[in-house]
């Protein structure tokens, strides 16, 4: 069976490298600025708005290249993205995760959850 579907619009999200945009200087003044997007099946064509790259590269600049994620999206017609827009947002921290208080002496299992025992109590050391 072969089933053909047919779309209005073909749509593109691509992750960019931050290095590569880090440093990059759009001037002031600047609407629009065209980039070229190198695959390694072809090389596609994108005009994206100034203030939106300055926005992506003020964001590599305070979380540096490996701390952010910069993508781009839009529209893929022939080889160019039109109504493209860019975005750095800044990559999720890893928190480590705080050990459990443990209560001072003895514990039971009551209500599927670990209590201290009868006359123990929590310290406030083990509570911060």
């Amino acid at each position: 069976m072969k089933l053909v579907l047919r779309v209005r619009t073909l749509k593109i999200t691509t992750s960019l490298d931050a290095a590569a945009l880090a440093g990059v200087r759009v001037p002031n003044g600047s609407d629009k600025v065209s980039l070229s997007i190198e695959a390694p099946q072809c090389t596609l064509k994108a005009v994206v708005n100034a203030k939106s790259l300055r926005r992506a590269v003020a964001a590599i600049e305070a979380a540096g290249p490996d701390g952010v994620v910069v993508v781009l999206q839009g529209k893929l017609e022939g080889d160019h993205i039109v109504e493209a827009g860019i975005a750095a947002t800044p990559k999720a921290s890893r928190q480590v995760a705080q050990p459990l208080p443990q209560p001072s002496g003895p514990t039971v299992w009551v209500n599927g959850a670990l209590r201290p025992a009868a006359g123990d109590v929590l310290t406030e050391e083990a509570l911060a």
